[in-house]
């Protein structure tokens, strides 16, 4: 359709035809495709019923009757199409914005012919297909990716979707897990560790199998990076199968758990009690705040969301659920969360995957208050408090009913579009951002025998074999070139049957976001045309190209010595040499032209009298250009016979080898450089074995070394075994053996070697074996490097003494602090003759004596142990009860029991636990049996995993009904809260079942 003008008819212009199209109506029917004639100057001639159906006109009349410039939104979009079609002739799925009568946009793509015909007005025919509710399913498409792509990248875990053995997408979470800026595109294979490649196909077995395998530890990332923990899931992407993997930090939760340990131990020590009190009263406004925020922004969300508690119950019923649900929040909440779901077996499936990983993602067919069923995008989440325990379920759902449905329009749509593209004569083909085939029609598959069982296994650059076109290839999809219209490639394609095609074609590359996603091309095979063209011009052009190379000298002499012909390297080469350019001389008459001086030409004129006795005479020369620069020519002068077998003329070769020689010169200088570093190295042992073991080259140090060592002296193709045996024992042989076999396998080996001279007297070597190849990359040879470390070897002992002295002293400073805390608690047990009869003073001092004898035990366990960072729990609860029983004089009364399981705790968990038992055991003997009853006291110990459990029991008398714990508490119970606060654990009080006594638990990580 051309853009129309205010003139009167022109009589050369075609008329419309009332029949024009009407067959075309019969063949295409009146609802797939538009198809129009109209002039040049903007008429339209003729066009069918689909196209004003199309277009919002009653009938194919009443569109005739506007003009096409008319039919368009931007006036620019009509003349850049008549601009791109004068200019090509031809226009195959030009994509146009068209307006509908009702003045809405029409996404249309034409394909377009210009008739140009003499004597006759030029006619644009062409046809028309609607492709706007594409767009539009595309528009909510990515939409619906973003939103879904927004709430992935939000959470900390990482998420990454596989198909086919590579990442399709992770968020960015995953890729800071894994360490890599971009993870989309890669292998998985190169992601794993040594030793984690089989726990990963394990797992994606039994996703295949259905199965809903166990979360597995795998090192992601370059370099084996961090372990990670990997849950694996069967899912959906892009409307194919695909594996989601959610990755968890373990050692970042870990290493935030001793964070935020220290954080408590520092807030405990410098802020008091009431302060924590105040900032716990400030916390629960600011979440109360938060929560009402929070509520806001659901309300206003346009998605729904739904919120469920730990029993499935809904809690949360956003205004956008109750629109598409059908129900108010009072009609739902309270009630199961089951009765939004068509299918309860769907609504089962999601719990099972949500109970397994945590979280879903994907459709669901859901019900509202009238029984209509429609599709959502659902994704939900389990909702964890600090600890990890399930609160309940938040799930974010979209309705994507209509994109499902404009889905399958567009598929029925383009079914119709391939046919008529499948076939078309030329070759046509799509593949996506990676190379792979998304369609090829026919005639391509005709033409390059390929089945479409084949092209699921192989990409576009797997048959291309030009390394230009394949570079040219990566860039457009990479997004680093873009292409122009109409721009034509030739590249060759290798068929089936292996044979190489020479296709030529035009590409069109689409764009998503400024990113390459598909890129459609049309082909024709020129492989005949253009190797007979090819065969032409090479025939037409080896001798000239031959001949006038310039990088070669070709010339002929006559009998005369005169110059018959030469070529422009020739030329340039006299011109360089002598600043005089030769001339041809072929009349014999005439006398030959000297171009240098006559010594130069006579030594010429001996060399060619021997070529023109039939001999072929090879020379250099080697002169100063005018630059005096050196100029070296290597010359062959080989004679020119006629019918008789008569040499009438000799034909002259040369070309320049001054690069070789000066490089040969510069080698030369360069070895005679490196052979004085080699002989020279003053500190240095070098040398170099062949696969025999056999010395090759050795330097001046290393024979001197030899000799000192082993009294003979060293030569060349001597065994490095043999030569070494006196002074290397059985086992260092071996190892030597095995060092070497390892720089053979082409391995980089470092090695340190205790060797004992003749004399008795020992020192050290440190040595470096590297793998010598040859052309071929093989290790023919190893050459080694060896530097006397015996000086370091000896500091290091030194040090190793230093340490131990350091050890002693640390052991002493334990010692001497048990000592001091001896002579406090000895103090307070002077004190207590002084404090009279008064039993309250006489507990304080005794409580006080308990405290800092708790103390005590940890530093005696110190300085009796080698390990002054750990302290061994079992040991240290043993003693510290039993003293405490025996400080209350309440043995045989009171019996002790312990059941404590042996492991090593820090000082920074060892002394708050410590204080802790001593006040509860404290308590238990003061308190528990009055009136002088007998009892039992247990305590036990134990490592659950990562957590410290302790057990504390007495059967005494218990509480009273109307005491409460935290309430009525002395400063030892208030010391215990703060301990506990300090270890982040927790103190759990219990009475068992059938006694009046009381337990204590306390529960804390080991670090």
């Amino acid at each position: 359709m051309a853009k129309k003008r205010d003139t009167p008819p022109n009589p050369n212009e075609p008329r419309a035809s009332s029949n024009g199209m009407h067959h075309y109506d019969d063949i295409l029917g009146s609802e797939l495709v538009g198809l129009f004639r109209t002039s040049v100057t903007g008429r339209i001639l003729d066009c069918n019923h689909a196209l004003a159906q199309l277009l919002g006109y009653e009938n194919r009349e009443a569109l005739m009757a506007v003009a096409a410039a008319e039919l368009y939104i931007h006036a620019d979009e009509r003349q850049q199409y008549l601009e791109d079609l004068f200019a090509k002739k031809r226009l195959n799925d030009y994509e146009v914005l068209l307006k509908h009568r009702t003045g809405r946009p029409v996404h249309v793509l034409e394909k377009v012919v210009l008739r140009e015909e003499p004597g006759r007005a030029s006619v644009i025919e062409g046809m028309v297909v609607d492709i706007t509710s594409l767009r539009q399913s595309e528009l909510e498409q990515r939409l619906l990716a973003n939103n879904f792509r927004q709430l992935t990248e939000r959470i900390r875990d990482g998420i990454v979707v596989l198909q086919e053995g590579k990442v399709v997408y992770a968020n960015p979470a995953a890729e800071a897990l894994v360490g890599l800026e971009r993870l989309a595109g890669a292998a998985v294979g190169s992601l794993l560790g040594e030793g984690d490649g089989h726990a990963v196909e394990a797992m994606f077995a039994a996703l295949a199998r259905g199965e809903a395998p166990s979360a597995i530890h795998a090192a992601l990332g370059p370099g084996a990076g961090r372990p990670l923990l990997v849950h694996g899931l069967a899912t959906w992407h892009m409307n194919r199968p695909a594996i989601q993997l959610t990755l968890q930090d373990v050692e970042a939760d870990r290493t935030l758990i001793q964070e935020r340990l220290r954080a408590a131990m520092a807030e405990e020590v410098n802020t008091s009690l009431r302060a924590e009190i105040e900032q716990h009263r400030h916390t629960q406004k600011e979440l109360k705040q938060s929560r009402r925020l929070a509520k806001s922004l659901v309300d206003s969300s346009l998605d729904m969301i739904v919120a469920v508690d730990q029993k499935g119950i809904i809690t949360e019923f956003n205004p956008a659920a109750s629109i598409k649900f059908e129900y108010e929040p009072q009609e739902v909440v309270g009630k199961p969360s089951r009765m939004l779901y068509a299918d309860e077996q769907e609504y089962n499936r999601v719990q099972q995957e949500m109970d397994r990983f945590g979280a879903y993602a994907g459709e669901v067919h859901n019900i509202n208050r009238e029984g209509a069923v429609f599709v959502s995008f659902l994704a939900a989440s389990r909702v964890r408090d600090e600890d990890g325990k399930v609160l309940g379920s938040m799930g974010v759902s979209r309705d994507v009913t209509q994109a499902k449905k404009d889905r399958d329009s567009l598929r029925e749509s383009e079914e119709r579009y391939r046919d008529l593209v499948d076939n078309a004569t030329d070759l046509i083909q799509s593949v996506d951002g990676q190379g792979r085939f998304l369609f090829t029609n026919r005639a391509w598959r005709s033409t390059l025998g390929y089945t479409v069982e084949d092209l699921r296994s192989i990409t576009i650059y797997d048959l291309m074999v030009d390394g230009q076109a394949l570079d040219r290839s990566h860039k457009w999809m990479a997004g680093e070139h873009k292409v122009r219209t109409g721009e034509t490639w030739q590249a060759h394609f290798r068929a089936k049957d292996g044979r190489l095609l020479l296709m030529e074609g035009t590409s069109n590359v689409r764009d998503e976001k400024g990113s390459p996603f598909i890129a459609r091309s049309i082909i024709r095979d020129i492989t005949e045309s253009h190797a007979a063209q090819e065969k032409l011009v090479k025939h037409a052009a080896k001798e000239k190209a031959l001949f006038e190379s310039s990088a070669h000298l070709f010339w002929t002499v006559d009998r005369r010595i005169a110059l018959t012909s030469f070529n422009k390297g020739y030329r340039d080469m006299i011109v360089r040499l002598h600043g005089k350019a030769p001339q041809l001389n072929t009349d014999r008459k005439k006398p030959r032209e000297l171009f240098a001086p006559e010594e130069y030409h006579d030594f010429w004129k001996t060399k060619y009298e021997e070529a023109f006795k039939g001999q072929v005479v090879r020379f250099e020369t080697d002169l100063l250009d005018q630059q005096g620069k050196r100029v070296c020519n290597e010359i062959y002068l080989s004679p020119v016979r006629n019918a008789k077998g008569e040499v009438e003329e000799v034909f002259g070769i040369g070309h320049e080898v001054t690069a070789e020689r000066l490089a040969e010169a510069r080698a030369r200088e360069q070895a005679a450089k490196l052979n004085a570093i080699f002989e020279n190295s003053a500190d240095v042992m070098i040398w170099s074995v062949d696969r025999d073991l056999r010395i090759t080259a050795f330097n001046k140090h290393f024979g001197t070394v030899t000799t000192q060592a082993t009294g003979n002296t060293m030569k060349v193709g001597d065994s490095i075994r043999k030569t070494f045996s006196g002074i290397v024992g059985s086992e260092e042989d071996k190892e030597w053996l095995a060092i070497y076999k390892a720089g053979f396998a082409g391995k980089h080996q470092h090695h340190e070697s205790r060797i004992t001279g003749p004399g008795g007297e020992a020192f050290w070597i440190e040595a470096f074996i590297s793998p010598v190849r040859d052309d071929r990359g093989e290790v023919v040879e190893l050459s080694g490097l060896a530097y006397d470390i015996t000086g370091k070897k000896k500091a290091e002992q030194e040090m190793l003494e230093n340490l131990r002295e350091k050890e002693v002293l640390l052991r002493e400073v334990h010692h001497r602090v048990k000592n001091n805390l001896q002579i406090i608690s000895s103090i307070f047990n002077l004190q207590r003759a002084h404090v009279g009869d008064d039993p309250r003073c006489l507990d304080l001092v005794r409580d006080g004596q308990g405290r800092i004898q708790s103390m005590a035990f940890i530093h005696e366990s110190l300085y009796q142990s080698k390990n002054f960072a750990e302290v061994d729990l079992a040991n240290y609860l043993e003693r510290l009860c039993t003293n405490l029983v025996m400080s209350y004089s309440l043995q045989g009364r009171v019996n002790l029991h312990t059941d404590l399981q042996p492991l090593m705790l820090d000082l920074d968990k060892a002394i708050p636990c410590g204080l802790i038992l001593n006040e509860l055991v404290s308590n238990a003997l003061k308190h528990a049996f009055p009136g002088g009853r007998a009892g039992r006291v247990e305590v036990s110990s134990a490592l659950d995993g990562s957590k410290v459990r302790i057990a504390l029991a007495d059967d005494g008398v218990g509480f009273s009904s109307a005491h409460h714990q935290g309430s009525d508490s002395g400063l030892g119970m208030e010391l215990v809260q703060v301990l506990i606060g300090q270890l982040d654990g927790s103190l759990e009080r219990t009475t068992p079942p059938g006694s009046t006594g009381t337990t204590y638990l306390i529960n804390f990580e080991r670090s």
